[in-house]
């Protein structure tokens, strides 16, 4: 699991879990791919999506996590400005028409 820190200017943190298991390195690829756009982009993890104006993050950081439990309380010292985002299960209802 991935416990990533988004630093943006002037702004909150935000904090996302990801249950993708695959190389550090890779990831990292994938995630910098993001910085890359002006505009908009959307960071889409196995625990929510977050739109994201690449140009006001001044970085990110992944890290591994080896333990499953709640990682929020592995940083009850956060701050006020931070924003933590948790995976949520939701039922979506559809128009069948």
């Amino acid at each position: 699991m991935k416990l990533i820190t988004i630093f943006q200017d002037n702004g909150p943190k935000i904090i996302v879990e990801d249950n993708d298991d695959s190389d550090l390195q890779d990831y990292l690829k994938e995630i910098s791919r993001l910085l890359e756009f002006s505009n908009i982009s959307i960071l889409h993890t196995s625990s929510s999506s977050i739109v994201i104006r690449p140009s006001k993050i001044s970085s990110i950081h992944v890290e591994e996590i080896q333990d499953e439990q709640n990682t929020v309380n592995k940083d009850e010292e956060l701050k006020p400005d931070t924003v933590v985002v948790h995976k949520e299960e939701i039922d979506i209802i559809t128009d069948g028409d």
